[in-house]
């Protein structure tokens, strides 16, 4: 799971060396913390939270930025935002499963935020939960679709402010 900005330029668009490296920037100081910070906020009530990597590159026609889960949490970050289905839990071991059986989760579907979970009931044991499974929280696409208008301006902002630079130097 992750999330991709990334800029496809059309051919009748001529990039300047200059254009090339205002867009590599904004992309490195602002659209990939933004993404990063968007995606944090999805996990503040989390134990074991996942971190967020990224990575940069470029194209003969895109320049962009991936963002995506890392470190000993990633998995766990992936799962929530895809889903679960129904799904037996044996125990493992010889000990039993012991839970609380009232359950509300940190997250939902599609909000980008995140809150403590709560456990609550009597505790119960035994050898194996019917989990009911899960929605996918669908964090990658809700983040895709917020991100896009600003991505989109600050491309063109960053597009037009090397044009600009460009025009005004080959008119002096």
């Amino acid at each position: 799971m992750y999330i991709e900005v990334k800029v496809i330029i059309p051919k009748n668009i001529f990039l300047t060396d200059d254009m090339i490296a205002e867009i590599e920037r904004i992309q490195r100081v602002k659209s990939a913390p933004d993404v990063i910070k968007m995606f944090k906020s999805t996990t503040e009530g989390w134990d074991g939270k996942p971190g967020f990597l990224k990575s940069h590159g470029k194209t003969a026609t895109s320049i962009y930025s991936k963002i995506y889960p890392g470190g000993t949490y990633a998995w766990k970050y992936n799962l929530v935002n895809i889903g679960s289905p129904p799904h037996t839990i044996p125990k493992s071991g010889t000990a039993l499963m012991r839970f609380k059986p009232g359950y509300r989760a940190s997250t939902s579907p599609r909000i980008l935020s995140s809150r403590a979970k709560q456990r609550f009931g009597y505790y119960i044991s035994t050898t194996r939960v019917d989990h009911p499974g899960f929605p996918g929280r669908e964090f990658d696409a809700e983040i895709a679709k917020q991100y896009q208008p600003i991505f989109e301006r600050d491309m063109n902002a960053a597009i037009q402010k090397t044009a600009n630079k460009s025009a005004n130097q080959k008119s002096q």
